[in-house]
C-alpha cells in the first residue's frame, strides 16, 4: 500500500513538472506576428513652448523607439516573444528586455504601454497594466498613424 502511494505522488509530481515546463515552452515560442505594424507618432509638451515628439516603428520582428526633441533617443528592441492573448510584445536590446502591451488600436490610432525589465522572465510575468497606471516612461499613451499625425 505504501509503494502505491509513493507511486501516485512521485506521479503527481512528475506531472506537475512536466506541465509547468510545457505551458512554459508555449508561451516562450508563441511567435504569431503582430497585426499592428507600422509608424506610430505622439507629441507631448516637455515645457513651455518645447515639443517632444515619440515615434514606434514597428515591424514584425523589431520595435524602434525614437525621441526627439531636447531629449533625444533613439534604440531598436527585438523581438524575443508576442502573445496574442494580452498584445504582449517582448523585446530585447542586449541585456535588457522590454514588454509592450497594446490596448486599443485601428488605422488611426494605437495605445501603448511600453515597461523595462531586467529579466526575460520578469517581461513575460509581467501583470497586464491598469488603464490609471501612471509612471515615468510607462504609462498608457495614444500614437498616430503617420498619415493621420495630431
Amino acid at each position: 500500500m505504501k509503494n502505491i502511494i509513493l507511486f501516485a505522488v512521485i506521479l503527481i509530481l512528475f506531472s506537475s513538472c512536466s506541465n509547468k515546463e510545457k505551458a512554459h515552452e508555449e508561451v516562450s515560442n508563441e511567435s504569431t506576428s503582430v497585426t499592428y505594424e507600422g509608424t506610430w507618432k505622439r507629441s507631448f509638451e516637455l515645457g513651455v513652448d518645447t515639443l517632444q515628439y515619440v515615434t514606434y516603428n514597428i515591424m514584425n520582428d523589431s520595435i524602434q523607439y525614437i525621441m526627439e526633441g531636447p531629449l533625444p533617443i533613439k534604440y531598436t528592441m527585438y523581438k524575443d516573444t508576442f502573445i496574442t492573448k494580452d498584445n504582449r510584445w517582448i523585446g530585447n536590446l542586449g541585456d535588457d528586455y522590454y514588454t509592450v502591451f497594446v490596448k486599443y488600436y485601428n488605422a488611426d490610432s494605437i495605445s501603448l504601454f511600453k515597461q523595462q525589465f531586467e529579466t526575460r522572465e520578469e517581461a513575460l510575468t509581467r501583470a497586464y497594466p491598469s488603464d490609471t497606471v501612471s509612471g515615468h516612461f510607462s504609462s498608457w499613451y495614444t500614437y498616430y498613424s503617420k498619415q493621420q499625425e495630431q
